[in-house]
């Protein structure tokens, strides 16, 4: 039987570490299904759905905190289970305000939207004291939603703006 469970990482970096932690998990007879790095001068941050050929994950978390006490991990049970959501990339365009990101991921949040990755720019436009707001979204939208739900949503928002929608090749 296969267990799955997330395991989220923390602490300082060093070289080689993401294929130490790989190596572990190898192992122990796990593997990762997806991952999330991001690192920040010598910190960084993983997060990983971790699958193990066992009814008994503590063994590999165990050896994971034990090989590497520099690192706080947490660890959550996981659903291998498929869901009934899309992917979606979308880009949105427009002038900012004051409480923008917090609306727009209000209003995807009411949709049962499901953010898995955000990149916000704002960029101050030369001559004026205006800035131009640009939000990258991966999105994880409900299968019953369709796009034009997300579009007309946003033109809620009465923001003069441009959306662009691509479907992406889908994990879960």
């Amino acid at each position: 039987m296969q267990t799955c469970f997330i395991c989220s990482i923390s602490g300082p970096f060093s070289p080689h570490l993401i294929a130490d932690l790989a190596k572990v998990t190898r192992q122990a007879g796990g593997h990762w299904l997806s991952s999330k790095i991001i690192r920040i001068e010598d910190q960084f941050c993983a997060m990983m759905k971790l699958a193990i050929d066992s009814e008994n994950p503590e063994i590999l978390q165990d050896q994971l905190e034990t090989t590497f006490p520099q690192l706080l991990f947490s660890f959550v049970d996981s659903s291998n289970e498929p869901t009934a959501h899309r992917a979606l990339d979308v880009t949105l365009d427009c002038a900012d305000r004051p409480g923008l990101t917090h609306d727009i991921n209000s209003l995807l949040d009411g949709l049962g939207v499901i953010i898995s990755h955000q990149e916000n720019h704002r960029v101050a436009v030369m001559g004026s004291n205006e800035t131009v707001y640009q939000a990258k979204l991966q999105l994880e939208v409900p299968e019953a939603l369709a796009d034009d739900d997300i579009v007309d949503a946003l033109d809620g928002l009465n923001i003069n703006h441009r959306v662009s929608l691509s479907a992406r090749a889908s994990a879960f």
